[in-house]
């Protein structure tokens, strides 16, 4: 018998998280844990072949895309400008569409059109199969649907790098939900984060000094707490 896994353990990558649910990896950091050759192993599936919503298709969301796309899955963006762009879908239709995914992840901002935009109704549409992959905001999705929706069924289970809130009471039910790993929002740390930060600064001063158009600019019309200070 297979056990069900629950693993606290710090951060995987954007794209990690797809295949981290492929190949059942916490499985195998559990049995590490406990020393255990394992005997009976769980199914493992091929990334390839298998397809990816993305719900926020800015320069995270494409960058995420790109990586997926090397492992073979077949990409589809979610973004509020489409322009005739093949395999994106706009706010209103992605819904229609989620029984075909197996992978949904987010990275979309939190604003008031964006708050819960996964909650009951989108998980009973999804495959049993499918796996979230949540690191944007944890506002994104309704949390206690969430926890119903992993003990029911479906999603097969979420790799969740944000939660809602931040940090996550200890006897909140989402850490005992079945097939769930939460990372404590360390999806955005890397070994040369500060170099990027500082070059991007570097980048907007010089267009500030010059007179260009800023990169990275955030829309205050849409943000919510979230960029004012918030943790969800």
């Amino acid at each position: 018998m297979v056990p069900r896994y629950v693993r606290r353990c710090g951060g995987w990558p954007e794209a990690g998280g797809a295949g981290d649910g492929s190949k059942s990896f916490p499985f195998f950091l559990e049995s590490s844990a406990r020393r255990a050759w394992p005997i009976e192993r769980p199914g493992a599936e091929e990334l390839a072949g298998t397809r990816a919503l993305i719900l926020g298709y800015g320069s995270i969301g494409r960058a995420v895309a790109e990586r997926l796309r090397g492992f073979g899955v077949d990409v589809t963006g979610v973004w509020r400008n489409v322009q005739g762009e093949a395999e994106v879908l706009s706010p209103t239709e992605w819904r229609d569409h989620l029984a075909v995914f197996d992978w949904i992840l987010l990275t979309a901002a939190l604003t008031a059109d964006t708050r819960h935009m996964l909650g009951a109704e989108e998980f009973r549409r999804m495959k049993r199969t499918s796996w979230i992959v949540n690191i944007a905001r944890g506002g994104l999705i309704d949390q206690t649907a969430l926890v119903a929706a992993l003990h029911a069924g479906p999603p097969r289970g979420a790799y969740l790098d944000v939660t809602d809130p931040e940090p996550r009471p200890p006897d909140h039910p989402l850490w005992s939900a079945p097939d769930v790993t939460i990372t404590g929002h360390s999806a955005g740390r890397g070994t040369r984060s500060l170099q990027r930060y500082a070059a991007l600064f570097l980048e907007n001063l010089e267009r500030f000094r010059t007179g260009q158009t800023l990169v990275n600019v955030v829309d205050f019309r849409q943000a919510t707490e979230s960029h004012r200070g918030g943790t969800s």
